[in-house]
């Protein structure tokens, strides 16, 4: 069983990855994932007790408990600016006074600033002390705060007094300012799940309305919600009208009305006017708890970049250590030279050996992808899914339902010589109200309710071929040509469509046919074009309908090719075939569907991408992207922003990486001071920060 965790006041990453191993060790133990921006902990195991036990000796300063419905890891507030300075304002007022008594002459002067320069060392870096006392204690020796305090004792002991001190301070600074930088970052990813509603007013027994937890909400029980109130639960209007601005679920800026019959989603917000409501489904089963829950677990599925750095990070530190180590012994013994030199040396490279830059800037940037995504109105199951979307090639559409929309429509109607098309289209309208296909309930939608003929009688329906009725008196054929021949009506052979076609025949007599169509989504073609434009090469529609709707729909749109005729498991054995041909001419495979008979292909492609809507129930276990609502042009904003976060991940890396290779080589030359080796550190790790928090902020929804 998965248990989530939360971790209030876990702030260092490497400090989570190393508890994360730790944990992934544990005898009963099936998996763990950590979410720095939310502070959740995800552990799939028998004894949870267990693990919050050896969490909190591993980190004894971090709080564990289980989870609770909003805990947030902004429970922790981020520090102002004055918070940031005013922890170092007194050993920095020291520091200058003992550069001030370096500059005084006199025997006194040196001892005298070499003492101040101490006390400012001890000063400002008790925190620092006290954190690689603990790091130590949990078997995490190789952390952040550890290295500092062996550079800085070290610098102390080769007589370099006031680098010592000003080391301490520059790193006292730049970690608040780190932690204000990934504070920001928390609070704008957390935007994104601030749309949980708080409160639900439910109607008692007395007819009043009590408010209640929305997780106590049952379906069919009745709902109020005011004006500037968030839709507790999915329901059914039935009282009153509003305005919901449902930005949160789909990103679209523009409020949508709500009257008696509509259906409304939790998450919501009404910006004016008051409903009443019936729950259709409880928390939940409703649309921003599955939005919640996807975007909480998201970050917390590692793309292959994300597991890359933690694994090189285990090997990257102990690595340079040893390095460090090597270096401050062997060239004084080798090569000769004053052994304070070389240990100086090793000093700046200990102090640059810390990976946080890269456990920190990549993760958030993949969470920050994450975040920008949603906002685009497109759900993923994990970093590791926009990682294969940045790789898509090929796209593979279902028709009906995800091209079309599904539903038929009449689109010309032909009448024969001697028929009057109003009365045709009052026919077939009242005796296809007795039918239960699909064309019928289209071609009853032609007339209004009230021309309906009430005086319906006898009537007999061949599914899939068509229905026989005694309308006012007279009997009605509608169907197909091979129905209405089979009865006894010739048709005539001009009377065809490409689309579905119902003919009608009137006491006998061919009347008239209705030429029906499943329409093509209006932004469908644009949708092919922005995706050719995100860099897909091959857009291919799989279809089980019949050969020539098909390829009408595939002309129209402009599609590299359709397959017809297909049923489910014809789908996914079209799609085999694809994977089959060569990976540097396909790429990934995305499938897009509606979720329903398409659940094998969209499990079997690379990336499975839902439909929203209706939809969305039967998509979730299988697709591993989905589209808060039906809107095509979701796919390839996805793709656009999955090439970014993956081009940001990649400056995070270059960035961090060249910075301190550049300034390990200089240290080894003695050509870097502790001062810069620090700027290559906590400095690299602000840089790739806010180089990642560029994908909240750009507005890409």
């Amino acid at each position: 069983m998965e248990h989530r965790i939360f971790l209030k006041g876990l702030c260092c990453a490497q400090c989570a990855a190393d508890m994360e191993r730790n944990l992934q060790n544990m005898e009963g133990v099936r998996s763990v994932r950590f979410n720095l921006a939310t502070g959740i902990l995800f552990v799939e195991t028998g004894d949870v007790n267990a693990v919050i036990a050896r969490v909190r000796r591993l980190l004894p300063e971090v709080e564990a408990r289980l989870a609770q419905p909003g805990d947030r890891v902004a429970e922790r507030p981020a520090p102002t600016p004055k918070e940031v300075w005013k922890p170092v304002a007194l050993p920095g007022a020291l520091f200058v006074a003992g550069w001030l008594l370096s500059l005084a002459g006199g025997d006194w002067a040196k001892p005298a600033a070499a003492a101040v320069f101490t006390g400012t060392w001890l000063f400002a870096g008790l925190p620092v002390f006290r954190s690689a006392l603990a790091g130590i204690t949990a078997r995490r020796p190789f952390d952040e705060s550890f290295l500092m305090s062996i550079a800085t004792t070290g610098a102390l002991a080769l007589g370099a007094f006031p680098e010592a001190a000003g080391v301490m301070i520059f790193y006292r600074v730049g970690m608040a300012l780190e932690d204000l930088a990934v504070a920001r970052s928390r609070r704008s990813i957390q935007g994104l799940l601030e749309a949980r509603p708080a409160v639900a007013w439910r109607r008692a027994a007395s007819g009043l309305f009590e408010d209640v937890p929305p997780e106590e909400i049952a379906p069919g029980e009745v709902l109020r919600v005011l004006a500037g109130e968030r839709i507790p639960v999915d329901g059914m209007v039935e009282e009153g009208e509003a305005l919901v601005d449902l930005s949160a679920l789909t990103g679209e800026p523009f409020p949508t009305g709500a009257a008696p019959g509509a259906h409304i989603r939790a998450g919501g917000i009404l910006v004016a006017g008051t409903i009443v409501y019936r729950a259709t489904a409880p928390f939940r089963e409703s649309s921003i708890a599955r939005i919640l829950d996807l975007v909480e677990n998201a970050a917390s599925r590692k793309s292959s970049t994300e597991r890359f750095i933690s694994r090189f990070s285990r090997i990257y530190t102990p690595a340079v250590v040893l390095g460090a180590a090597t270096l401050a012994i062997l060239p004084p013994l080798l090569l000769g030279g004053a052994f304070s030199v070389w240990a100086y040396r090793a000093l700046v490279l200990l102090v640059v050996s810390c990976p946080c830059a890269l456990v920190i800037g990549i993760p958030l940037g993949y969470f920050a992808g994450v975040g920008a995504v949603s906002r685009a109105g497109v759900l993923v199951k994990g970093a590791a899914v926009l990682d294969a979307l940045a790789d898509v090639k090929t796209v593979l559409f279902d028709k009906t339902g995800t091209l079309t929309h599904g539903v038929l429509k009449v689109v010309s109607v032909e009448t024969a010589p001697g028929f009057d098309e109003a009365e045709n289209r009052r026919l077939a309208a009242s005796a296809e109200a007795w039918s239960v296909h699909p064309a019928g309930k289209a071609l009853v939608g032609l007339v209004s309710p009230e021309d309906l003929v009430l005086d319906v009688k006898d009537v007999r329906e061949s599914l899939g071929r068509g229905l026989s009725a005694l309308v006012g008196g007279r009997r009605i054929l509608a169907g197909t040509g091979a129905y209405l021949e089979a009865e006894g009506v010739p048709v005539p052979p001009e009377a065809s469509f490409p689309g579905m076609t119902v003919h009608l025949a009137v006491g006998g007599i061919f009347a008239g046919s209705f030429f029906l169509s499943d329409a093509v989504r209006e932004e469908a073609a644009g949708a092919v074009r922005a995706l050719r434009k995100a860099g897909v090469r091959r857009v291919v529609m799989l279809s089980g309908d019949r050969e020539e709707n098909a390829r009408q729909v595939a002309e129209e749109l402009g599609l590299d090719a359709c397959r017809a005729g297909l049923l489910p498991e014809q789908k996914v054995e079209e799609l085999e075939k694809i994977l089959a041909t060569d990976p540097a001419e396909r790429g990934r495979v995305a499938f897009v569907g509606d979720g329903l008979n398409d659940a094998p292909s969209l499990a079997r492609a690379d990336v499975g991408i839902a439909m929203g809507g209706a939809s969305v129930e039967a998509a979730l276990e299988t697709a591993d992207a989905i589209l808060s609502d039906d809107r095509l042009s979701r796919v390839s904003k996805a793709l656009s922003i999955a090439h970014r976060t993956r081009r940001i991940a990649r400056q995070n890396i270059v960035l961090t990486l060249g910075i301190k290779g550049l300034v390990l080589a200089l240290g080894v030359f003695g050509e870097a001071t502790l001062g810069e080796a620090v700027f290559a550190d906590v400095g690299v790790t602000l840089l790739a920060v806010a180089n990642a928090r560029r994908l909240l902020e750009a507005g890409l929804n």
